[in-house]
């Protein structure tokens, strides 16, 4: 039960972050896969999906869970909360950013995919599909 984002990381380390079951988040060094820490832990639940995303030189995490929780933590200093994006109403399902755009898009068991300002966790629109 483990997901996995693209291999990257901070300045460019090659690093692959890896979610757990219990809701953590590892890091683990590439290309010999030695974990080396604990990142960030969501307070139990699953984490069901996460990217990482580059915005104005600072590097941010956003995990989903399966309790309708968005979170966006700079990285790698992860306790630093950036914003949380609240509106779904069932399991995040998927995320995605494009580059250096300050947006985020999430989908839900709920139906919704929502498009997000993930900086100030403002939602600027809702497709119910």
């Amino acid at each position: 039960d483990s997901k996995i984002n693209d291999p990257k990381g901070p300045k460019n380390q090659k690093v692959a972050l890896v979610s757990d079951r219990f809701g953590d988040v590892f890091a683990f060094s590439l290309p010999n896969l030695e974990k080396s820490e604990l990142i960030l832990g969501h307070t139990s639940t699953w984490i069901t999906c996460m990217t990482l995303v580059r915005r104005n030189e600072k590097e941010f995490l956003i995990t989903g869970d399966r309790a309708e929780h968005v979170r966006v933590s700079h990285f790698p200093k992860t306790c630093l909360i950036e914003s949380y994006l609240v509106g779904h109403t069932g399991v995040i399902t998927s995320m995605c950013s494009g580059t250096d755009s300050g947006e985020v898009i999430t989908a839900s068991m709920d139906g919704d995919i929502c498009l997000w300002c993930f900086q100030n966790g403002k939602k600027l629109s809702e497709l119910d599909v």
